[in-house]
């Protein structure tokens, strides 16, 4: 990695995560007056406490409104070729690319950052940006021609190891909270969507028997952000005398900034558990593998993670309904 200070780097972001990524990567590189877009639309409406989570870390940012694709390709044009680099959140996002596209300079630095087992994807299966729906795939077309004309590079910057990239340490989020740690007994369980499973009711079953399985401890649970109020889980937490901790940005913020020193950690296939062995490598951590007829259609990403998962020191427990 350059140690020289980089300039003119431009950040699209717009989950919580994807902020922790931009500012490790802001540290890592010595970037100087780094311009970061937060968009606005529907990406701040699923994420609205993304830009709190900017304040937080004292990066400075503008709200992306995200308008018509005309207004788009307009304001694009007139702000094309400015920057050397840019760091964009997700690798699937066609919007995300077409803007880099243009805003970069001939020549310029794409990365990506890491956005959850999309990412693993992109890595780890040949020619990703054919998975998407016909419709979506059709929206690659510009950005890729255009970054193809002005020879841009492509590489990831990423908690997971790849070939073409560098790898995100996660110690500047690590230092930026350097509290008194303290160690509560028990386990911490991280939280996952209904995305991948048949039915609700295969989740609900999945969290009655984990609770079950670790009922000597004492419990302490994360929701995913999406299922918060989900009234059914609240129930099922209740019922087995489960403490619910609801994350303000996302755990591996939420637990470095209270103090926590979690001596297990346990979860549902999420590439938070990679981020959090990494943060508390003396740790437990327990990846909770669901048989294969709760999985619903993303059967290959589901392994894909597990397998990495598993490389990183992650434990894989299969608990039957």
């Amino acid at each position: 990695m350059k140690n020289d200070k980089i300039k003119n780097s431009l950040f699209l972001v717009y989950s919580p995560f994807q902020v922790v990524c931009a500012f490790e990567a802001i540290s890592a590189y010595s970037i100087v007056n780094p311009i970061i877009y937060c968009l606005g639309g529907s990406y701040l409406k699923r994420n609205e406490k993304t830009p709190h989570l900017l304040d937080e870390l004292g990066l400075s940012y503008q709200i992306m409104d995200v308008k018509s694709f005309p207004w788009r390709i307009i304001d694009l044009v007139k702000h094309r070729n400015q920057f050397e680099r840019c760091y964009i959140g997700d690798y699937f996002d066609p919007f995300l690319r077409l803007v880099a596209s243009f805003l970069l300079r001939k020549k310029g630095e794409l990365f990506y950052l890491d956005d959850g087992a999309s990412t693993l994807t992109a890595i780890n299966i040949p020619h990703p940006l054919r998975l998407p729906k016909f419709k979506t795939r059709i929206q690659y077309v510009l950005p890729i021609v255009i970054s193809k004309l002005k020879r841009h590079s492509e590489s990831f910057y990423s908690i997971f190891s790849t070939p073409n990239g560098e790898v995100n340490s996660l110690n500047a989020i690590k230092n930026k909270y350097l509290l008194n740690t303290y160690s509560p007994k028990g386990v911490f369980i991280i939280g996952t969507t209904y995305h991948g499973f048949n039915a609700p009711e295969t989740l609900y079953q999945l969290l009655k028997n984990t609770f079950s399985h670790f009922s000597d401890n004492e419990i302490y649970y994360s929701p995913h952000r999406s299922i918060v109020k989900d009234k059914t889980i609240l129930d099922i937490c209740r019922d087995y005398n489960v403490k619910y901790i609801v994350s303000d940005y996302c755990v591996e913020v939420d637990y470095i900034k209270k103090g926590y020193n979690p001596q297990m950690i346990i979860g549902f296939g999420s590439t938070a558990l990679f981020t959090l062995k990494r943060i508390y490598p003396a740790a437990r951590v327990i990846s909770v593998k669901y048989p294969a007829v709760m999985v619903k259609g993303n059967e290959k990403t589901y392994d894909i993670v597990n397998e990495n998962l598993k490389s990183a020191g992650v434990e894989i427990l299969t608990i039957l309904p």
